[in-house]
This record gives structure tokens, C-alpha cells and sequence, in this order.
């Protein structure tokens, strides 16, 4: 796997054609963080993209849209040279050069941040049933939840999809656990618990509280998930990024001061990181998987287990986070690789 990114680039010269490409994106949730200029900077500059449309959530006449595709034209404008962070607002708002979109794209890249419902992810392919995915409505529907880990039992830690609070309370009198919604994100939610402690995110609780917490989120998805507390947490967890079955690398997120949640939304830090063996194999095996159904850009967490080997604990297909975090301890390629091996995955499927 390590020469994959390598053994692609060196094809890609014979293979190159034009592909129109849409981008669908929220300019309203970005922060400095984000990758998304910087990768739409990448691909508007790369030989194989004839044309990039960029669409944001975020602008008043996209509403219906993203609410329901099937039924309204999209917005978008033809990616510049102005666009940036900065003045994102005024680029994604200005009414000139935002016009209805007149042409069945190539590819179509989803990069919004959740919530993302299924039913818009389901009506988007509806939309577009002629357009390639980057990623599949299907696949993002099937991977994004929490009970797909459990697809993977040798990788990941003992876990479980509980329904109800009852159960959820005599497990947590066995083992010390993690309370999971599951189809949460970012951190949020998180709630854990054992015999003699309740904590909701960072701050913790009487047990008293603990019953009428998790029902809540019970209610909320149908059950949680529920996962072995690893005292480890406090290493931190490495995300690893995978492009096209090559892993681009990771970034290792550790949380704050007196927290056990790694999220950097949730005040967690990124830090240069090595991908292990664990994680090259992890790659391996969830890549042959999620091929099957469309996700070829993903990110996935690991923890330290109590063996002292990295295990998986998130998988995340969506607007995966981290490349931006990458760049920045180093890796000035990153962007270049990401566009080179989407153009592999593109050609392979559009041939």
C-alpha cells in the first residue's frame, strides 16, 4: 500500500481525459481549518478538469436544493482564482456568477458538512444518475453510521448496538464504557460511563442523571453504540487518511487538558504522526471493503488498545477532515496526491 500513490501517478500521463466536475459543499460551516480551498485550488489547476462548479448549501437559493435535488436546479459558480476562505461569503453570494447549472457533470464531489440526510443523499443520485460519486449517496448512507464498525470485529474493541437503556446500564456494571449516537459526529453526544461514574462529553455527572440521558439519545437513532473505554485515550487518536486505496498519511489528535475526547472540534490538538503496521493493514482491509460501495476518499481513527497496538475506532466518509492538518506539519503534496489518485479512481469508473 505504500507504493500504491507511487505505481498510480506513474500511469496517469496515458490515461488523462477532461471531466467536467461539481462540488457540493456549505461555506457556512467552514473555518480556517478546512480543506476545501484548498483542494478546489488543486483541482481547478489540475490538467484533467475541464470545468469545476462549485455549489454551497449556505447561499438562501440553494435551500430547496438540499432539501430535495430531484426536484430543483442546483447553484453553482465556475471556480476562480478569488475564491478563498476570506471572502467565501461574498464569492458563494454574489448573484452575477451564480447560475443554475445547465450541464450533466462527470464527477460529482460531496464535501458538506453533517447533518447530511439520507433522503437528500438518496434524491442527489436521483438527480444525477449518470454522474460519478466521489462519494456513492449509497455508500455514505451504509459506512456513516456507527453500527457499520461492527462489520470489522477483529479490528475495532468490544462494541455493541444497544436499544435499550437497561441494557446499556448492566453493561456499564461490567466494563467501563463509551456511549456513542449512532450517526453522530465531531465529538458530540459522546457520553461515558461505569459503575460508580456518568460523564457526558468532558463533564461528569450523577448516575441519577444517566438514565434519562441515554434514553434520549436511544430515542434519537433507534439504539447507541457502545464501546470498551480505553484508558489509552489519552495518546490520542491518529487519524489516517486513505485516497483511492493509497493512504495519503495521518494526523494525531490529542485531547485537551483534562479531557478524554480527541475531536479538534472539541478543543483536541493535531500533531505530526507516523502511520503504524496495525494501521496500513486497517487500510487495507476497510478499503477492499468500502470499494465495493462507492467510498474512495475516507478517513478512519485509531486508539491505543490495551495491548498497546492501535485499533479502529471511527470510520469517516463524509467531508473527511485532516488534510489541511496534514499540509501544515509537512506534507506540501498532500493536495497534488488527493487530485492525482481522484483522477485514477475517475478514470477507472468513467472509462
Amino acid at each position: 500500500m505504500a507504493t500504491l500513490y507511487q505505481n498510480q501517478c506513474a500511469n496517469i500521463k496515458t490515461m488523462i481525459n477532461k471531466y467536467s466536475v461539481l462540488v457540493l459543499t456549505d461555506h457556512k460551516t467552514h473555518t480556517s481549518d478546512d480543506s476545501i480551498y484548498n483542494l478546489l485550488t488543486c483541482l481547478n489547476n489540475s490538467e484533467w478538469c475541464k470545468s469545476l462548479y462549485v455549489s454551497s448549501r449556505g447561499v438562501d437559493e440553494n435551500k430547496s436544493f438540499y432539501s430535495q435535488p430531484d426536484e430543483f436546479q442546483v447553484k453553482a459558480r465556475v471556480m476562480d482564482e478569488h475564491l478563498n476562505f476570506l471572502n467565501g461569503d461574498s464569492w458563494f453570494n454574489n448573484n452575477n456568477n451564480n447560475n443554475e447549472l445547465n450541464e450533466n457533470v462527470d464527477v460529482i464531489i460531496i464535501r458538506v458538512d453533517h447533518p447530511v440526510s439520507d433522503s437528500f443523499l438518496i434524491s442527489l443520485k436521483k438527480a444525477f444518475p449518470t454522474s460519478l460519486f466521489i462519494n456513492e449517496p449509497e455508500g455514505i448512507i451504509k459506512a456513516s453510521g456507527k453500527e457499520y464498525l461492527l462489520q470489522f470485529p477483529a479490528l475495532i474493541p468490544y462494541s455493541r448496538l444497544l436499544k435499550s437503556v437497561r441494557e446499556v446500564i448492566e453493561l456499564s456494571r461490567e466494563r467501563h464504557i463509551v456511549i456513542k449516537p449512532l450517526k453522530g459526529y465531531g465529538g458530540k453526544g459522546i457520553l461515558r460511563m461505569n459503575p460508580s461514574s456518568f460523564f457526558i462529553g468532558n463533564e461528569e455527572f450523577p448516575l441519577s442523571v444517566a438514565k434519562e440521558t441515554i434514553q434520549l439519545a436511544i430515542k434519537m437513532d433507534g439504539g447507541v453504540f457502545v464501546t470498551e473505554y480505553l484508558p489509552n485515550v489519552f495518546e490520542g487518536d491518529n487519524r489516517v487518511l486513505v485516497v483511492n486505496g493509497s493512504v495519503i498519511g495521518s494526523v494525531l489528535r490529542v485531547p485537551k487538558s483534562n479531557s478524554w475526547v480527541c475531536n479538534l472540534s472539541q478543543g483536541g490538538k493535531a500533531l505530526p504522526s507516523k502511520v503504524s503496521l496495525e494501521e496500513i493493514e486497517i487500510a487495507k482491509i476497510l478499503s477492499e471493503k468500502l470499494n465495493k460501495i462507492g467510498i474512495t476518499l475516507f478517513g478512519f481513527d485509531t486508539l491505543v488498545g490495551n495491548d498497546g497496538k492501535r485499533v479502529l475506532s471511527e470510520i469517516n466518509v463524509t467531508n473527511v477532515g485532516g488534510f489541511t492538518q496534514l499540509k501544515d506539519n509537512g506534507d506540501e503534496d498532500v493536495f497534488n496526491k488527493v487530485s492525482s489518485l481522484l483522477l485514477s479512481y475517475i478514470s477507472e469508473n468513467l472509462a
